[in-house]
């Protein structure tokens, strides 16, 4: 085993202590969704005692729903699990159905830019979405006292529940609650918009506060910025120098071993989870990992994390890094372009914002590095001019947005801070490293010279 994996093994063994570590209860979570297996269940519990049991109503050990599944999988010939989604998702006679309720939420959280990850079968009474760093259920758990598993009654299961009551949403951050946390309900009678604006407020009141909380206990090992200890990350493999955001792929630090890229994707990975006041800017070095990866870098990083014996699982982000979640600046430092979203969205929908706002970036970008070649090449007059090469790199403008957008939050929520977009000239050294263990076939001088040239015009141009 490499130095390296060797650090991803001693990592592995700081994970909550209520985390799954035997395979039948990973092979258990794993069933249940791909965000969902990532953390333990006892973390997604409410944190608040809002179970409560309605007069009259009780659980039973063959409910509706369970019978509904059974005549239809013996009806259609289909397996039990199939079944039993099938006759799920129905409407709630004479009353608001929980599922639907569940699927507009979703869907119009994804309109409005979240990145949402969600289960289309209930657990516990209720439907379970992940948008951002969030997490939010609907259903009706109070109308239960106690739960066991398959034989929980449906949310919109009107032989045992009260349909006539709407369904409650809950919502809390972040995705897994070890410390600070927000929650928030409301009826899920509500107008979507009306729930929506909600979790706007929740997440980023929750991102303030927990931001002003923060202890900068450390520094970084090449800045000397202060920082909580838990942001400084060992992002070239030697947990011996933690580096902030600004300086993930610096020359100064050299990589060590070739698990270097896979350790430094995990703890970026892990850190959001439990932590709402993680710096906005390690969404640059993430997108940039992603974005130049080959596809499939989610699996590749599964199989790594699970040769070093750790059971987290790599976020879906890793393979598509459309689903990135960028924390934008606060209200009155929020640039137009942006103004339509709430404390976050994903990296899809920030790159089709300014594009839609800013048209002409890409080809500002393309002609910034034209005039650069004619400098190096020694191209002064019109005569001598020569076609440049075009050095733009299109897979790695969705890292360069990422990098521009979260370094201005940054900025923003650490005024007292050197603002990290200073840190950034020239510190991309060590990346043609990381790209090798990742396999990257593009030209490295291109990749930095759309990173450099792009975060520059991107800053400049969302400079309210």
């Amino acid at each position: 085993m490499s130095r390296a994996s060797a650090r991803l093994s001693a990592a592995a063994t700081r994970l909550p202590a209520s985390a799954p570590t035997d395979a039948h209860t990973v092979a258990a979570h794993a069933d249940k969704g791909h965000r969902l297996a990532r953390v333990p269940m006892t973390a997604l519990s409410r944190r608040r005692s809002v179970w409560g049991c309605a007069e009259g109503f009780r659980m039973v050990k063959d409910s509706a729903r369970k019978k509904a599944a059974r005549a239809y999988a013996q009806e259609t010939g289909q397996s039990y699990t199939t079944a039993a989604r099938h006759t799920a998702h129905r409407q709630a006679d004479g009353g608001v159905s929980a599922y639907q309720v569940h699927i507009g939420l979703v869907q119009a959280l994804r309109q409005a830019g979240w990145p949402v990850e969600y289960e289309d079968f209930p657990e516990h009474v209720e439907y379970r979405s992940y948008p951002g760093p969030a997490r939010v259920t609907v259903g009706r758990a109070d109308q239960v006292t106690s739960f066991g598993g398959d034989d929980d009654p449906d949310p919109d299961d009107p032989a045992l529940l009260d349909l006539s009551r709407a369904p409650r949403v809950e919502m809390a951050a972040p995705l897994v609650a070890t410390g600070y946390e927000v929650w928030a309900e409301i009826g899920g009678d509500r107008p979507v918009g009306d729930v929506i604006a909600r979790l706007d407020g929740l997440l980023a009141e929750g991102r303030a506060t927990a931001v002003a909380r923060a202890v900068n206990d450390a520094g970084c090992a090449v800045c000397g910025d202060a920082y909580p200890s838990a942001h400084l990350l060992a992002a070239a493999g030697d947990d011996r120098l933690r580096v902030c955001p600004a300086w993930a792929f610096d020359g100064d630090i050299f990589v060590t071993g070739e698990d270097a890229t896979g350790y430094v994707a995990y703890q970026i990975d892990r850190l959001p989870d439990s932590d709402l006041s993680t710096p906005a800017g390690w969404a640059g070095p993430a997108a940039l990992l992603a974005c130049a990866a080959p596809g499939g870098l989610g699996e590749r990083l599964h199989q790594q994390w699970r040769d070093a014996g750790t059971v987290y699982l790599p976020s879906q982000s890793w393979s598509d890094p459309c689903l990135i979640w960028i924390w934008l600046p606060p209200g009155d430092r929020r640039p137009a372009p942006l103004a339509r979203f709430g404390p976050g969205a994903c990296l899809a929908a920030v790159v089709a914002a300014l594009d839609k706002a800013l048209p002409d970036l890409r080809q500002r970008v393309r002609d910034e590095q034209a005039e650069n070649w004619r400098e190096a090449a020694g191209i002064y007059d019109d005569a001598d001019d020569q076609d440049p090469p075009d050095g733009f790199v299109e897979q790695v403008w969705p890292a360069a947005v990422a990098y521009a957008v979260s370094m201005t939050t940054q900025a923003a929520e650490r005024p007292r801070h050197r603002p990290p977009l200073q840190h950034l000239p020239g510190s991309f050294d060590s990346l043609q490293d990381h790209l090798r263990l990742l396999d990257v076939a593009l030209d490295i001088g291109d990749v930095e010279s759309t990173l450099g040239v792009g975060i520059d015009i991107i800053t400049q141009a969302l400079d309210p």
